[in-house]
């Protein structure tokens, strides 16, 4: 049993925990492996190598996957900052990106109408297509992304009042045909006001990461930031300080 033990361990690291333990009755091997969030060439690579590794183990003739789909609840995090130009949107394309890689099926909103950089971020800018009046998010290095640069001309200003920036932000967040999304990542626009404590209070966000750099002025807003998510009883995940290690050019310290 020695090496169906390294093969169960081995299955663990392959699948990152999608698949149950494999047991083995007269020759046959069998087990189940969650599959939901991948796409079709995902699913069939893992199966098959699963197969190939399972046909190893001595005793065994035949490998039988049960594949499930689980799922799994929506869950919404804010990427959010106290302040502009503290990497923000930077860190949450990152974040979106590398829980793709982790097997969930991701989406990203820029919803920073004033500025959104989600565009040059993930170097497309292109309309998207509507389906049932709503908007198609555009495919991205795995992800879902919308963003009000995608319909506006990278040139042109935003200039528009505060009711018009909530409800562009709302359109992007439920007029939008998200495919069966694990995880939604939300660039929030920098500051504490009354379009980030609105976004706060109605998207259900399941929690926040506050960003913030390594002076004094970009910890105070970070600060508030933290305190606005306290008051709608949004979780705090975490504090990432950006950029925290700078060497002078002229005096390299």
């Amino acid at each position: 049993m020695t090496e169906l033990a390294d093969f169960a361990a081995r299955l663990t690291a392959l699948t990152d925990g999608r698949a149950s333990a494999p047991r083995i009755r007269d020759g046959v091997m069998t087990l189940s492996l969650d599959v939901g969030g991948l796409g079709a060439d995902q699913r069939d690579g893992l199966a098959a190598a699963i197969r190939e590794g399972g046909m190893t183990v001595p005793g065994v003739s035949d490998v039988r996957i049960a594949m499930t789909a689980e799922r799994r609840p929506l869950r919404i995090l804010a990427v959010a900052s106290g302040k502009g130009g503290v990497g923000k949107s930077t860190l949450s394309a990152n974040l979106a990106i590398a829980l793709h890689r982790l097997g969930f099926k991701v989406g990203l909103v820029d919803a920073d109408i004033y500025g959104p950089s989600l565009p040059r971020l993930l170097g497309m800018n292109k309309k998207p297509e509507t389906e049932n009046n709503k908007l198609v998010p555009l495919d991205a290095w795995g992800l879902q992304a919308m963003s009000i640069g995608f319909l506006v001309d990278e040139e042109s200003p935003t200039i528009w009042r505060g009711p018009m920036v909530m409800s562009a932000v709302q359109q992007m967040l439920r007029d939008v045909v998200w495919n069966a999304l694990d995880i939604l990542v939300v660039d929030m626009p920098p500051g504490t006001g009354d379009t980030q404590l609105t976004l706060s209070q109605r998207a259900e966000l399941a929690g926040a990461v506050i960003v913030s750099t390594p002076q004094d002025l970009a910890l105070i807003d970070a600060r508030k930031g933290l305190n606005m998510f306290k008051r709608v009883d949004v979780p705090v995940l975490g504090i990432i300080e950006n950029m925290s290690h700078f060497l002078c050019p002229s005096c390299g310290e």
